[in-house]
């Protein structure tokens, strides 16, 4: 009973001797974290299965708020990372799961597992939309299985869950003022394939690594360049300040330096006994989980169908023999468990094979035997025996194993010596508890050998410990210094701003007014230009008028002109008929005239031969037969009188 006070003693002093930068190295943080520096931003909601899960106000204050909407993308050595403009992104968007509850809104679920961003991607096989979707709590990131094409079929999610923009715009800052219209999103999924893939990757923060479209093909079809950084993990991640002023100190968190992307990614564990396991206050409490799965906006079920089986024509390109299980807060689907129990501080499952071997442990959960030594002690449990041991013998002035051997020898001695002693096998045992109580001797010699190399081992690191403290405080001071430049620099910053602030407000009045002056010259101008024009329309009246009067003076003297030529023409033409009328007259006059003159001749001629034929008697001439001219004469007479009724007809066809 003696020994148990010394072993106490001896177990704290070995406790203490630790290496106490071992210890902060470890040090993980619990949900209690994301309750305290999360309360500023939104309130925290009770959900039945879900456990406690805070709503932005964000999401109460606009009811078209989406996650992982507000912010842009940047291209990582652990891939596509969310780079969030809202101050509560840190958490949000890099640990747990978002699910949409009917009748409360968008909710997250906290989580143990930091990722770049839990996201399931789609892209058009055109390459004009790219979408995101945030992934829901079901599900559950196992290290030999991630997440492939097969999330949207497995976890059904629809398509109101998804953000979709177009490849020329995904280098946008603020991604959300250039997301399409979400009633668009059933006719873009509809024609999309899922590029999902997550998986585990060495050398990356936290070792996930999140896969979606081709870093290549975005840099050549973005607007905006989209820059490859390098992630990593911020080792002055101050979880007190966090806790006293979350508001100041969790603006601008994850920034980028240079090519680097610095983040927040503390290891998260199970709550301890002495921490509070609920968040100060409650919003309400959901008795009844009902969740929207995105699907409400597709109103015809065959297009819904359609949808469906895109999506599981996707997950059989990459859909594994075994899938992961669908996690639902603390609860399984076969039944429930506690909350947490059955994963790591990372949120892994303990109780399955595939988690990742610790110290002294085989792939599967079994020990190595060959690293615990006989009776299920271990190297130090030894080495802290044999301390003990060497203590007690110091106070004693000599071993214990001697002086136990001593004294059993020598009844043995004597029970030989007598009469009657111990027998020959006696004697033999003996003998073989000597060979091996020097062998034991010979092995604590060698623990002791074990001890002091331990101690020199334990000193060093004491030492390096000490290396590690001044640095730690030389680190310290810098970052006093960092934070009094800070500090500086934001004074500079407010004094900048406060400058630009009045400068903006004095651009804003001259602008105004300018604006002002503006309007007026606008307004001048236009009563001058509306002046100019009805003069102009006056004018131009006028000038119509005018060209009208002259027009119908035009066609006046061109209707007399017309009148007076078709009058010359009727003239002319009725001058034309008479000439040939009279010509015609003229000619059939001296038609009868010739044939009546013909006639006369045949007459005369036929008179002649007949007064040649017959005999001509001696007739005297009579002084009263009038000669040969005067015959001629009377014929010339009625020539006269013809031409005399000639001219007076042609008279009469004149008038």
């Amino acid at each position: 009973m003696k020994t148990l006070p010394l072993l106490l003693l001896s177990f704290a002093l070995w406790c203490v001797a630790l290496p106490p930068r071992a210890v902060q190295a470890q040090e993980t943080v619990s949900f209690e974290l994301f309750y305290e520096s999360l309360d500023p931003y939104g309130e925290w909601i009770g959900v039945d299965d879900y456990g406690y899960c805070w709503r932005p106000y964000a999401a109460v204050d606009d009811p078209m708020w989406r996650p992982y909407s507000d912010g842009s993308w940047a291209h990582t050595d652990g891939g596509w990372t969310w780079v969030s403009n809202e101050d509560f992104g840190w958490a949000t968007y890099h640990y747990g799961r978002w699910a949409r509850v009917i009748g409360v809104g968008w909710v997250w679920v906290p989580g143990y597992e930091w990722a770049p961003a839990w996201v399931s991607w789609r892209d058009t096989p055109d390459k004009e939309y790219v979408g995101w979707a945030p992934l829901p709590p079901e599900a559950r990131f196992e290290i030999s299985i991630g997440f492939n094409t097969w999330v949207d079929d497995y976890y059904d999610i629809g398509p109101s869950c998804y953000n979709f923009v177009r490849y020329r715009d995904f280098g946008e800052p603020r991604l959300r003022t250039v997301i399409m219209p979400y009633e668009r999103n059933v006719t873009i999924i509809n024609n999309s394939i899922n590029i999902t893939h997550i998986s585990y990757r060495d050398a990356v923060v936290n070792n996930v690594y999140i896969g979606g479209p081709q870093y290549g093909f975005v840099r050549e079809r973005s607007t905006r360049e989209v820059r490859e950084l390098k992630l990593r993990r911020r080792e002055d991640f101050d979880f007190d300040r966090m806790r006293r002023d979350p508001k100041e100190y969790g603006r601008g968190i994850n920034h980028r330096e240079g090519d680097n992307f610095l983040v927040a990614s503390p290891n998260i564990r199970r709550f301890r006994d002495d921490e509070r396991r609920e968040p100060a206050k409650v919003k309400e409490r959901v008795t009844e989980r009902r969740i929207d799965r995105g699907w409400d906006g597709v109103k015809d079920p065959a297009v819904a169908q359609r949808i469906r089986e895109r999506m599981r024509q996707d997950g059989d390109r990459t859909r594994p023999q075994v899938l992961p299980e669908k996690v639902v807060g603390g609860r399984e689907r076969e039944g429930r468990i506690g909350a947490n129990d059955d994963r790591d501080q990372k949120g892994r499952d303990m109780s399955r094979d595939d988690r990742r071997p610790g110290p002294g442990m085989l792939p599967g959960g079994r020990r190595d035997e060959s690293l615990t030594p006989p009776g299920g002690a271990s190297q130090a449990d030894i080495a802290r025996r044999l301390e003990e041991e060497k203590k007690l013998r110091e106070q004693r002035g000599g071993t214990a194993m001697d002086d136990r051997e001593s004294k059993r020898n020598n009844d043995e001695d004597g029970r030989v010596g007598r009469p009657g002693g111990a027998p020959p096998a006696m004697v033999d045992r003996r003998e073989k508890e000597r060979r091996d109580a020097m062998e034991a001797e010979q092995r604590r010699r060698a623990m002791e050998s074990d001890v002091a190399d331990k101690k020199k081992e334990v000193a060093d690191r004491d030492r390096m410990d000490q290396e590690r403290g001044e640095k730690m405080k030389m680190d310290a001071q810098r970052e006093k210094e960092r934070q009094a430049a800070m500090e500086a620099k934001k004074r500079d910053d407010a004094v900048r701003m406060q400058r630009e602030r009045e400068g903006s407000e004095q651009a804003a009045k001259e602008r105004m007014e300018g604006e002002r002056r503006k309007a007026a010259e606008s307004r001048a101008r236009e009563q001058n230009e509306a002046q100019e024009r009805t003069r102009n329309m006056e004018r131009e009246k006028q000038q119509r008028a005018v060209k009208e009067a002259q027009d119908r003076q035009r066609a006046a003297a061109e209707g007399t002109q017309r009148r007076e030529a078709e009058n010359g023409q009727r003239k002319a033409m009725e001058d034309t008929r008479r000439r040939s009328e009279d010509s015609q007259r003229e000619a059939a006059e001296r038609s009868r005239r010739a044939a009546e003159e013909g006639r006369r001749q045949q007459m005369q001629s036929q008179q002649r031969r007949t007064e040649e034929s017959r005999p001509q008697p001696q007739i005297q001439r009579r002084e009263d037969n009038p000669p040969a001219g005067g015959r001629e004469g009377a014929k010339r007479g009625r020539d006269k009188d013809d031409d005399k009724d000639k001219e007076k007809e042609k008279e009469k066809g004149r008038k």
